[in-house]
Order: C-alpha cells, then sequence, then structure tokens
C-alpha cells in the first residue's frame, strides 16, 4: 500500500569554478522559501562524510504545520574554484500529517526520492509505501531495543562500530527504533546515516565512528547497557527484552500519529501502551492511559509509604521498584499541595534518615527520587530548609550529592549548601557563582548570617586578584555596598562592620584607592559612620582631605537650602585655595572693605 504525498525541495551546494561558500541553488515555488531552506539545511546539518551519500532525517514547524524533512547529500561531478569536489545536498520535505495518514517509514521516503534529480519544475509527486509493523518488529534485536530504550532519556543515541552497515540497512535499523515508539516522536525526530562526532549537531540519532558528549553510545550488533538511574527507559527496556508481542506494540505505536516533542512527559507515555500488553512487572496493572493519568496523579502517596514499609522492614528487594515507580512519578509536573502531602509522608516517615544497610549508591538514588518528587523541579531556601528538617537536621554525603544535583532556583542556595561540604568542594561550588550572584546571596532577604558571611568572605577573596576588582566592585555598588548585610553580621559591633566594610572595598578598590573610587561609594548619599570610618582607613593619603570636604558638605546641606549651600561651596573654593582671599570674597560680599 502506497500514499501520495507532494514535496516541497532545495539543492544545496556551491556553483562550480567559485570560491563562494555553500548556499540554496535552487528550490521550489511554494510555501518554504529559500531563506527557510537555508535555515532549515544548516540546522539540520551532520557535517561532511567522504563516503557519500548520507541521509538526514528532520523535521520543522509544528502543529498544522509540521513537516518532515529528508536530506540526501552526495558528490556531484563539479569542483570548485580551489578544483575542491563539490558536495551537494538535496532536500525534500513533506507535510506531517499527510504523511502520518500513511503512515510511511523513513526508508519508504528515501526510496521514493532518491532518484529524483533537482531542480524540477512544478509540483513534486511521489508515492510513498507505507510502513508494515510486521518487517519492523522482526528487526527489533537487541541493538534495535537498546537504542529505543535509550531514546527515552531525552538524550542523543549513538550507534558505533557500524562503518560497514550500508545506507539502507541504517535507514531500516532508525525505522525498527522508532516503530518502538509512538509515532507522533517522528514530528520532532531527528536522525542520520553518519554524523561528525567532533562537531556540534541537533541529530537525536545516528551513526558515527565515537559517539559525541552527551550521547549514549550502542554498538552495532550488541544490546545497550541502560544507566540505573533511567527508570523509564529500564523499565521499558526489560518489558520489550522479554515480551514477544512486539507486532502488537508495533501496530500500536503506528497508530498514535499525535506530534509530540520528546520530553520526560512524553516519553513516560510508552509505558501505559506496554502494560496494555501485559510487558509490565515493575508498575501497577495500567490497562490504557487514562489509568496511567490517574495513577501519577494519586500514586505517590502509596508508593512512599510501601517503600517506608519496606524499608522500615528491611525488604530491601522491594526497594528497585519503588525507585522505578518514584521517578516515573517524579517525571510529571506537580501541584503544590500534592507535593506538600508527599513531604509530609517524608518527613513523618523519616524517608531522608540515612539508613545504614543502604549502599551508598543506592542510597542516593532514593534521595533523587524523593527530592524530585517532593521538592523539586527546582531546590528553593524554603524547600531547602525543609529538607534539613525533615533530615533531622544532619545531611550526610549522600543527600548533599543529591541536593547538589537539582537546580538551584537562587545562588543563596548554593551559598547554603556550602556549609555541609569539605574545603575542596566548597571552593569549587562557590567558584561557580558570579560576584553579582554573591551579592544577591548575602542581601536576600531574611539575611541568614552564614551564608551571608560565606558569600561576603568569597568576594574578598575574589578581590584579592586584581583581574576580579571590576566584577566585584560592580556588584557592591550595585548592592549598596552591602550595607545592611554588614549591620546584621555585625550587630551592635562598629568594630566589626568597620573590619567587614575595609575588607569589601579592598576587595572592590585595591589597597589604596583614590578620587574615582570615592565619589563612586559616595554617590548614593552620606554612608553609616562604619563605612566612613572604612573608606578613610583605605583610601589614599592625598584624597582623604576630598573625603573630608565632601562628607562635611553632605552634612552642611542637610541644615541648609541649596542656595546657601552653593555659596558656601564657592567661598570655600578649591582645596589649597589661599585663606585670605576666601576672607576678602566674605568682607565683600558683606559690604565691608
Amino acid at each position: 500500500m502506497t500514499i501520495r504525498l507532494t514535496a516541497e525541495w532545495a539543492l544545496w551546494g556551491k556553483e562550480p569554478g567559485t570560491r563562494d561558500g555553500e548556499k540554496v541553488l535552487a528550490c521550489s515555488d511554494g510555501k518554504v522559501g529559500g531563506g527557510d531552506f537555508s535555515k532549515i539545511i544548516t540546522r539540520y546539518a551532520p557535517g561532511t562524510s567522504t563516503e557519500l551519500p548520507q541521509v538526514t532525517m528532520s523535521w520543522f514547524g509544528g502543529r498544522d504545520s509540521a513537516h518532515l524533512g529528508l536530506a540526501v547529500q552526495e558528490w556531484s561531478d563539479e569542483r570548485d574554484g580551489l578544483g575542491r569536489d563539490i558536495a551537494i545536498t538535496r532536500y525534500f520535505c513533506v507535510p506531517y500529517e499527510r504523511a502520518a495518514e500513511g503512515p510511511v517509514s523513513f526508508e519508504g521516503l528515501y526510496r521514493a526520492f532518491a532518484e529524483r534529480a533537482l531542480p524540477v519544475t512544478g509540483p513534486l509527486l511521489v508515492d510513498v509505501p507505507t510502513l508494515d509493523p510486521q518487517v519492523t518488529a522482526r528487526a527489533a534485536d537487541e541493538t534495535v531495543v537498546g537504542a529505543a530504550a535509550l531514546l527515552l532519556t531525552g538524550q542523543p543515541v549513538c550507534v558505533v562500530n557500524g562503518e560497514d552497515v550500508p545506507l539502507l540497512d541504517r535507514l531500516l535499523f532508525f525505522d525498527a527504533v522508532t516503530a518502538l515508539l509512538p509515532y507522533g516522536f517522528r514530528a520532532k525526530m531527528t536522525a542520520s546515516t553518519w554524523t561528525d562526532s567532533a562537531s556540534r549537531h541537533r541529530i537525536r540519532l545516528s551513526f558515527a565512528r565515537h559517539a559525541p558528549a552527551g550521547a549514549y553510545p550502542v554498538s552495532w550488533g550488541r544490546g545497550a547497557e541502560i544507566p540505573e538511574d533511567q527508570d523509564v527507559a529500564r523499565v521499558y527496556h526489560n518489558a520489550l527484552l522479554g515480551g514477544d508481542r512486539l507486532v502488537e506494540l508495533t501496530a500500536r505505536f503506528a497508530r498514535d500519529t499525535r506530534p509530540r516533542s520528546m520530553s520526560a512527559e512524553n516519553l513516560a507515555t510508552v509505558l501505559p501502551v506496554l502494560g496494555e500488553l501485559g510487558l509490565l512487572f515493575e508498575l501497577p496493572d495500567i490497562s490504557d492511559i487514562s489509568d496511567f493519568e490517574e495513577w501519577l496523579a494519586t500514586g505517590g502517596d502509596e508508593v512512599l509509604t510501601s517503600c517506608a514499609d519496606a524499608l522500615g522492614q528491611g525488604r530491601l528487594d522491594m526497594l528497585p521498584q519503588h525507585l522505578v515507580q518514584l521517578n516515573i512519578l517524579a517525571a510529571r509536573a506537580r501541584e503544590g499541595g500534592e507535593q506538600e502531602r508527599h513531604r509530609q509522608i517524608i518527613g513523618s516517615r523519616r524517608l531522608l534518615v540515612p539508613d545504614p544497610t543502604l549502599d551508598q549508591t543506592i542510597q542516593e538514588r532514593l534521595y533523587d527520587a524523593l527530592l524530585s518528587l517532593a521538592y523539586g523541579p527546582r531546590l528553593t531556601v524554603d524547600g531547602l530548609d525543609r529538607i534539613v528538617r525533615d533530615a533531622g537536621r544532619r545531611i550526610p554525603p549522600p543527600l548533599v550529592a543529591a541536593l547538589r544535583r537539582m537546580t538551584a532556583a537562587e545562588p543563596a542556595v548554593t551559598v547554603r549548601l556550602t556549609r555541609y561540604l569539605g574545603a575542596a568542594e566548597r571552593a569549587a561550588l562557590l567558584a561557580s557563582l558570579s560576584p553579582d550572584d554573591l551579592a544577591d546571596a548575602a542581601a536576600r532577604e531574611p539575611v541568614d548570617p552564614p551564608a551571608a558571611r560565606t558569600a561576603c568572605d568569597e568576594l574578598v577573596r575574589r578581590g584579592a586578584d586584581e583581574t576580579g576588582r571590576t566584577a566585584v566592585r560592580a556588584a557592591l555598588r550595585r548592592r549598596g555596598q552591602l550595607v545592611e548585610v554588614v549591620q546584621r553580621l555585625h550587630p551592635g559591633d562598629q568594630e566589626g562592620q568597620i573590619r567587614r566594610h575595609r575588607d569589601l572595598l579592598t576587595a572592590a578598590y585595591g589597597q589604596e584607592h583614590g578620587e574615582e573610587a570615592l565619589r563612586e561609594v559616595l554617590s548614593v548619599g552620606l554612608p553609616p559612620a562604619p563605612l566612613l570610618a572604612a573608606l578613610a582607613l583605605t583610601c589614599a593619603w592625598d584624597v582623604r582631605p576630598l573625603l573630608m570636604r565632601e562628607v562635611f558638605l553632605t552634612l552642611l546641606g542637610q541644615g541648609i537650602t541649596r542656595e546657601l549651600l552653593d555659596d558656601v561651596v564657592r567661598e570655600l573654593g578649591e582645596p589649597g585655595r589661599d585663606p585670605s582671599e576666601r576672607r576678602r570674597n566674605t568682607a565683600r560680599r558683606s559690604g565691608r572693605s
């Protein structure tokens, strides 16, 4: 069975005999223009291989404008102005909505366009074979299942040791992998028969000599290792390797053509289909998506209670299943009230209190799941305080490690975490914050003295290096020289306040600063006495008379009008002016000769 599709197209490459760069050489006269084609082709460029042809599957647009793209990169018979062979790319795109009616496969699209020369005149019509679930299911070996499972992590997957695999077999592999996922993911899927591992690209599933950083490798002809902390992927992988209903599964997924992104929440929706086919054993009996949604919304309390019971009874064999369930529950967005119930169970059942019977790795995985479910997705100051209380005010190393893996909502969270770290780890974590972050953390209301002290000390340390003073100066100026923070750190202790201000001023302006620094500090008004004292002690000798004058005039301006103050300033003149001249001016103004 086939489906007829209307395609738009572009031809990409270099003009023969020139030294120009690559560009759109020709394109169809449709909704997608030359500028659009240029952006799409460069966005999904896999690099340039010496072994051509290569094929890249891509997408663009959303909802009604979603398209599937296919790029065929091959050698031309032409050379550029430097005598180098020119590689050209024939790019074709079809509306996703129409392609999903088949639905069509990657390999089918390639066969339809493989021999189509460009440019062409008029509409480009092709008949594409529809996907055959039985064919793709038969191709689902352990490499295919492993790659599909790793895609559920949300990270790119790269097939290595497959240099000798023919082009069509690579495309059939892509079809087999994506057939084990809802067809709607193809609306956001990218795949390439070859990618350059040294280049930064946007390809989610590819073949390469080496897997790039951030991608999971799968060795051709072998199974995949699923990370222990990727529970959705692990449940899926175990179910498919032990299942015998792959034809039913691929047929079911082929009907699920609603376009969707490969977000964590969407990826978890593959599990209800496995439950419908009786392939799940690590989750409750889930028969359809409505049951799954109900379990996601209500299952957290039950799973937390069961986990606490199992730990209390020493039934550690149940913990892997509970970890799977907790992580799947944590993958969805939650309401505040739901999280509060979870926190109450965690606190009352002491789930954050370390269990000496657990291996540290398992303990960290449990903490990761609990924190993500009940205190995430971002760690706040209030959330950290609650975690400390729920842990019995003792934060063991595995919990600290889990806390560090959470995303901090604000710099104050990062600074507060440092109190639970050793010296080397503390220094590394503080180094990740900018001077602005440190000043914000110090000034956060209500002021937390230990965190504020840590932030101030780090600002002083940054200023010890002359190259860091400009940023420290800007951060202190933006936060009013941290006057209120210093007062809170040393209440009633003016000597302590002076020392603290002196250290911060030195970090911002150096051991002796001049007139520019003086005017910068005084520009916001008359500082409190401790800051003035610190300013006097740190400014250069030749600037101190100016400091005294500016302070005097500021105080004077608080008691007389601006007009009178201007008169006084004129009479005082510049520092160093002859006093007798000032007396003559005063007498003249009062009518005396």
